[in-house]
Protein backbone atom coordinates (compact mmCIF):
# COMPACT_ATOMS: atom_id res chain seq x y z
CA UNK A 1 0.00 0.00 0.00
CA UNK A 2 1.55 3.09 -0.77
CA UNK A 3 1.90 6.21 1.82
CA UNK A 4 -0.38 9.06 1.64
CA UNK A 5 1.96 11.41 0.46
CA UNK A 6 2.66 9.54 -2.46
CA UNK A 7 -1.30 9.28 -3.25
CA UNK A 8 -1.86 12.37 -2.32
CA UNK A 9 1.00 13.53 -4.34
CA UNK A 10 2.41 15.70 -1.71
CA UNK A 11 5.88 17.56 -2.06
CA UNK A 12 8.15 17.09 0.88
CA UNK A 13 7.80 18.65 3.71
CA UNK A 14 3.73 19.37 3.30
CA UNK A 15 2.20 19.11 6.43
CA UNK A 16 -0.92 17.09 6.43
CA UNK A 17 -4.34 18.38 8.41
CA UNK A 18 -6.55 15.18 9.77
CA UNK A 19 -10.00 15.86 10.61
CA UNK A 20 -12.59 13.35 12.32
CA UNK A 21 -15.58 14.39 12.55
CA UNK A 22 -18.31 12.55 14.58
CA UNK A 23 -22.01 12.33 13.47
CA UNK A 24 -23.73 11.46 17.09
CA UNK A 25 -27.61 10.21 17.48
CA UNK A 26 -30.07 11.99 19.56
CA UNK A 27 -28.58 10.04 22.98
CA UNK A 28 -25.26 11.21 21.66
CA UNK A 29 -23.76 7.86 20.37
CA UNK A 30 -21.65 7.81 17.63
CA UNK A 31 -23.07 7.19 14.10
CA UNK A 32 -20.65 7.95 11.73
CA UNK A 33 -16.89 8.35 12.04
CA UNK A 34 -15.43 10.21 8.60
CA UNK A 35 -11.78 10.53 7.88
CA UNK A 36 -10.53 13.76 5.30
CA UNK A 37 -7.24 14.23 5.07
CA UNK A 38 -5.91 17.44 3.48
CA UNK A 39 -2.78 19.00 2.31
CA UNK A 40 -1.77 21.45 4.90
CA UNK A 41 0.45 23.70 2.25
CA UNK A 42 -2.63 26.11 1.12
CA UNK A 43 -4.83 25.90 4.12
CA UNK A 44 -5.58 28.55 6.68
CA UNK A 45 -7.45 27.61 9.45
CA UNK A 46 -8.89 30.59 12.03
CA UNK A 47 -9.85 30.49 15.65
CA UNK A 48 -10.83 32.71 18.10
CA UNK A 49 -8.60 33.30 21.09
CA UNK A 50 -10.25 34.75 24.54
CA UNK A 51 -8.79 35.49 27.89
Amino acid sequence: MPDEATTLRLAEGVPLFQVLPVTLDQNERPLVLEEFKIPGDDLAIPYAVSG
